[in-house]
């Protein structure tokens, strides 16, 4: 599951680098970016160029506003009803710095960014609801740096997987084929401060390595 990522770059430099129109401006970097909350988004709407506009992360389902979808399996979309149409033609790339996983036995969160710490993109889904547009992060099993924290990862794509991942001509297999782990070796990863399991607190610090120990001291004493 991919619930926590940062997205710190400037929105001028993010539509740049995707090749997009900037539609919205009142956006703030944000170390700690969670479900309900409306973030940057690229998309290529059929007819219309690429833009880079805001969209709430998490869709609701009429029949059950009380589940609200963040995630959905990459390898497994294209059989399931719920993600399968958007797999296909409403394909989208949220923008970020850095995702955040927690161990699955201590809970620890820890972050995983480019080597280069520099931009990269979470394949997503959108979909039109109510007034607006909503978006889930697409995941796929964990890369060998991720899997020693968790079994899932965010579906990371570079600058040009990004390109195709926007192109409605691909093919079912050649979107599936984006739909993988991305290389551990273009990776790094560090534990980070139990901060950012709450909402609230969102600053450049949560991005920081901490040390576990210290962590288990602040965090964790009876």
């Amino acid at each position: 599951m991919c619930g926590r990522f940062a997205n710190s770059e400037d929105p001028e430099i993010q539509a740049a680098y995707y090749q997009a129109k900037l539609s919205a401006k009142l956006w703030r970097p944000t170390w700690n970016a969670a479900p309900t909350q409306s973030l940057p988004v690229v998309l290529a709407p059929a007819g219309h160029e690429r833009e880079l506009t805001l969209m709430r992360w998490g869709w609701e389902r009429e029949f059950d506003r009380h589940q609200l979808l963040v995630n959905a399996r990459g390898e497994e979309a294209a059989a399931k009803p719920t993600w399968r149409e958007a797999l296909h033609s409403r394909r989208c790339l949220v923008p970020a710095t850095a995702f955040y996983e927690w161990h699955e036995a201590t809970n620890q969160p820890y972050a995983f960014q480019l080597s280069s710490r520099g931009l990269f993109a979470i394949g997503a889904l959108w979909e039109p609801q109510g007034d607006g547009r909503a978006f889930v992060l697409l995941t796929t099993i964990a890369n060998a740096l991720v899997a020693g924290i968790h079994h899932r990862m965010a579906c990371m794509l570079d600058q040009e997987q990004a390109q195709r991942w926007l192109d409605p001509g691909l093919s079912k297999t050649q979107v599936q084929e984006l739909i993988t782990p991305f290389p551990a070796s273009a990776m790094i990863s560090f534990p980070v401060s139990k901060e950012v399991n709450a909402v609230a607190h969102n600053a450049p610090h949560l991005l920081q390595p901490v040390s576990i120990a210290r962590q288990q001291s602040l965090f964790d004493a009876p």
